[in-house]
């Protein structure tokens, strides 16, 4: 929000947004280290950023008169996707436990991001069809998808591959 802040003049909402977040954010990142090491900050960063978004949410709202239920409505695909995504993760986390070290850690982690993303991708094309293929940012990456794969098969075709 802070370049819609600028652009209309209400950059007097910026301040107070920041401090707002610093306040909610170091505590919570704190009492997540003292309680559960490197986890209970990532789980403290993952709450403060849920609660961040809501912030900026009640800035756009004060800037543009946009009321929070549309800025729900208008992003329910995305949180769902979000919501799942994280599920996911989590059970794939519980399968495996909490006492991988070193390399294994490191491939759990790489496992976990690519599993997310597709869960993430997966849901929100599901969402994005469930909403009857609605103009927005998955037509366009899907436009791209396609555009990329018939480029690449022509390319394919001319090498005689």
């Amino acid at each position: 929000v802070q370049p819609l802040a600028m652009a209309t003049g209400k950059t007097r909402l910026l301040p107070n947004r920041d401090l707002l977040n610093f306040a909610m954010r170091m505590p919570l990142i704190i009492a997540g280290i003292l309680l559960g090491g490197m986890m209970g900050a990532v789980y403290a960063r993952c709450i403060s950023g849920v609660v961040s978004t809501v912030i900026n949410m009640f800035v756009a709202r004060r800037v543009l008169a946009l009321p929070l239920r549309v800025q729900l409505m208008d992003n329910w695909r995305n949180i769902v996707a979000t919501v799942v995504m994280t599920a996911g993760v989590f059970l794939l986390w519980g399968v495996w436990g909490q006492t991988a070290e070193g390399p294994v850690l490191l491939m759990h982690l790489l496992i976990s991001i690519a599993f997310g993303a597709l869960i993430y991708v997966g849901a929100l094309l599901g969402a994005w069809l469930l909403a009857r293929r609605p103009e927005g940012p998955e037509l366009e990456l899907l436009g791209m998808f396609l555009k990329f794969t018939q480029s690449y098969r022509i390319g394919s075709l001319m090498r005689g591959a």
